[in-house]
């Protein structure tokens, strides 16, 4: 047995610990909208002088731009459309009209159709309009909430966060209606615990929701609400959704692929209220939820062909995306216990009273929270409760194999631990990340 009096001392000389790595946001961004048209947006007002336009690609160039009436955004048509991976360079753009300013352009994959397109949310920080029929007064779509809490640092939406609504959503749900038949798509990231939690709620009647470990649609019919099962979930991958509803039928793609299609319900009009709405209530959701993005709305239904399109135009968006990796002071995760030390007799730590021992798991699921080398698949050292106020707590029952919910923050920032009983039974491998598991089982 090996008792460690001072723990975070010996990692911190061999420098084990990291500070928390925080993004910086541009003051200007740029992004295709469409195939032909990129979008530059800026916090601060926009200025040119004798502008000059240039792209790495000579096979396209820009043709015309046009600077919004506020001066914060610059719209620019293309000469041709964006294929590939593109660098952008301005120069007489302000503040320092003599410097080039570069901007990183990649081609518009996601929606991969906008036929009767009539609103779409990439994420909160996407530069996409929410209506890509007019590009002329192309507004970044965001969605109105309880402030950024309900979105993390990629501009998705926390689903336990609150609800949000979209700004203009009475006037796409209104066109659903007029034409009897829609489409709704998104991208939900769910995670493996059997939750319930709203998705995506049109009106007052219909909603795309989960419902234990199954992603659900429901609409009301004769007999009064109609749910259909479109996936059951086993694991927490990203699953694209399509949920096809025409004059006579109502069918489900996930990841392109069907997995129900039934009549239409009959009797009831689906339609009542005029609220677009993402997420679920304040105070429905008690645990993390999982995250939702890629949300778009069609006035007519989609064939199976374009719902395979759509879910490999959804794989190609996040394929482009960079993270953002924000680090916070906990992170929770779903681990499985791979070695463990045994927890000793109360007795045996006298004159202590409290204990810590230190367990090795692997990371299965980061349920919330970000901190590096905390993924799947990487193990991790964890010191946990063993004893406290000279009772065993929980620990001492969990078997190697099983999976635990763990809460998790950074040794070094409990100072007062520094000096605190604790055993390790474990082969030495300062490698491995050590976390203190906060909870006092």
């Amino acid at each position: 047995m090996k008792i460690l009096t001072s723990t975070v001392l010996l990692l911190a000389l061999l420098g084990l610990f990291s500070g928390p790595a925080f993004a910086d946001e541009p003051s200007a961004r740029a992004a295709m909208i469409d195939a032909t048209h990129a979008l530059l947006v800026s916090a601060k007002s926009l200025s040119l002088t004798r502008p000059v336009f240039t792209l790495d690609q000579p096979d396209v160039t820009v043709k015309t731009w046009k600077l919004s009436r506020q001066r914060d955004r610059l719209l620019l048509t293309l000469s041709a459309p964006l294929t590939r991976p593109a660098s952008l360079s301005i120069t007489g753009l302000a503040p320092d009209s003599e410097a080039a300013r570069t901007f990183p352009l990649q081609p518009a994959v996601w929606p991969a159709s906008r036929d009767r397109l009539v609103w779409v949310w990439e994420n909160q920080q996407s530069l996409l309009p929410a209506k890509t029929t007019s590009v002329a007064k192309a507004v970044p779509a965001r969605l109105r909430g309880a402030g950024d809490t309900l979105f993390d640092a990629d501009g998705r939406l926390q689903l336990s966060a609150g609800e949000a609504t979209a700004a203009d959503g009475r006037a796409a749900l209104r066109a659903c209606r007029w034409r009897n038949q829609f489409t709704l798509e998104c991208l939900y990231t769910p995670t493996t615990a059997p939750v319930d939690v709203r998705l995506v709620r049109l009106g007052e009647r219909m909603m795309l929701r989960r419902a234990g470990p199954q992603v659900c649609w429901e609409m009301p019919g004769q007999d009064g609400l109609a749910t259909f099962t479109c996936h059951t979930i086993t694991k927490a991958d990203p699953l694209h959704l399509l949920i096809s509803v025409d004059k006579a039928q109502v069918t489900c793609y996930v990841n392109g692929q069907q997995t129900l299609a039934a009549p239409r319900p009959a009797g009831v009009s689906p339609w009542a209220g005029d609220a677009l709405a993402l997420g679920t209530p304040v105070g429905e959701a008690l645990a993390p939820l999982g995250t939702l993005e890629g949300v778009a709305l069609y006035t007519r239904a989609l064939t199976a062909e374009e719902a395979k399109l759509a879910a490999a135009a959804s794989v190609a968006r996040l394929a482009q995306r960079v993270p953002v990796v924000v680090e916070t002071k906990q992170v929770i995760v779903m681990a499985e216990l791979v070695a463990f030390t045994a927890v000793p007799t109360p007795e045996s730590i006298l004159p202590y009273r409290h204990a810590l021992v230190t367990q090795e798991y692997v990371v299965r699921e980061v349920v919330t929270g970000a901190k590096a080398g905390v993924v799947p698949g990487e193990h991790l050292r964890v010191a946990r409760w063993g004893i406290l106020a000279s009772k065993p707590t929980a620990v001492a029952e969990q078997k190697v194999g099983q999976r635990y919910r763990l809460v998790l923050e950074s040794f070094k920032d409990h100072p007062d631990l520094d000096r605190q009983f604790t055993v390790d039974e474990l082969p030495e491998n300062f490698d491995l990340l050590y976390l203190l598991e906060v909870t006092r089982l």
